[in-house]
């Protein structure tokens, strides 16, 4: 009897102190509040196809000994005071997709194609952090006590209650930033830049130079968002990138005056045909479709002949 009670009172130590090192393993916040967000985002994102996967970083690691109760205890107590590292949620689309979603403070997100969207678990806790690489619309919910904070490549925008939209892909030559409604600080280096309503800021990666004006189409920085294809002095070779995320397809050229021809238009029915027709009918571009490549040509130009009554014999 005294045999049985001893081993209980073991098993009870032991599940005590493990419970103790499942506490000192876990992240910033208990999994329930973590759960709780995420699911907040994942239940309002929307879109034809999503890829979503949170994933959680190794916090630290430390040895255990079992049935040594001390070492588990320094374990326990060594662990909290460690820095911890917190959860990230990541939402990405891919070439052809788009996505709407919520985040946990109201703030409403479109994801454009070819494009991902991450932030911590800590969101909202002091500051609203997001990263993006890609292109997405910001409609920001008011918080007065809470900066809005987005970090693309090489350019931080902070906003409070504004509209806006960031292209970013990490292949492009440029970060473009359009406000819509409200204000932004855009940071670049040691730089700030104040944009008002209808102002764009655009950074040029290649030459490090910015550019802040104000823009003659804001509206067209965010057509994309209801199915427009809207350009404005845009080389074919850029274009032709912009279609590899939109349609998940290759574009060739047939010589370098055609990859830099420059082209503006606002296409209403932006389907993959009718863009090409909508070019070939407005430049001098012919197009040939061949499988998921499609090849840019010149147009030939076709040579009128007029004859004469009198060149001709009957």
């Amino acid at each position: 009897m005294e045999i049985e009670t001893k081993k209980q009172e073991k098993a009870a130590i032991d599940a005590y102190y493990s419970a103790l090192w499942d506490d000192a393993s876990s992240g910033a916040f208990p999994q329930a509040t973590e759960d709780r967000i995420w699911n907040a985002v994942r239940s309002s994102i929307k879109g034809r196809k999503h890829n979503i996967f949170p994933y959680t970083v190794l916090l630290y690691a430390a040895a255990v000994v079992a049935g040594v109760i001390i070492t588990v205890c320094a374990n326990y107590i060594l662990s909290k005071q460690q820095p911890t590292e917190t959860k990230e949620f990541i939402v990405s689309t891919d070439n052809g997709e788009h996505s709407d979603m919520t985040l946990p403070d109201g703030t409403k997100v479109s994801l454009n194609s070819h494009s991902t969207l991450s932030f911590t678990a800590d969101y909202g806790k002091k500051e609203r952090n997001v990263t993006l690489h890609g292109e997405a619309f910001f409609d920001v919910a008011k918080d007065e006590n809470s900066r809005f904070i987005v970090s693309a490549g090489e350019m931080t925008l902070e906003a409070i209650g504004t509209e806006f939209n960031v292209k970013a892909y990490d292949d492009d030559k440029e970060i473009v930033t359009t406000l819509l409604e409200g204000k932004i600080k855009a940071k670049i280096g040691n730089s700030e830049v104040m944009l008002l309503p209808e102002q764009f800021i655009a950074f040029n990666r290649e030459t490090r130079k910015c550019i802040h004006d104000r823009s003659e189409n804001a509206e067209y920085s965010v057509m994309w968002r209801s199915g427009e294809f809207a350009v404005k002095s845009k080389t074919m070779g850029e274009i032709g990138a912009i279609l590899n995320r939109m349609y998940n397809i290759e574009v060739r050229f047939e010589s370098e005056k055609v990859r830099n021809h420059t082209f503006t238009g606002v296409i209403r029915n932006n389907s993959l045909k009718n863009i090409f027709e909508i070019i070939n009918l407005t430049e001098p571009i012919d197009y040939q479709f061949r499988g998921d490549t499609v090849i840019l040509k010149e147009k030939k130009r076709v040579k009128s002949i007029i004859m004469s009554n009198q060149s001709i014999k009957k």
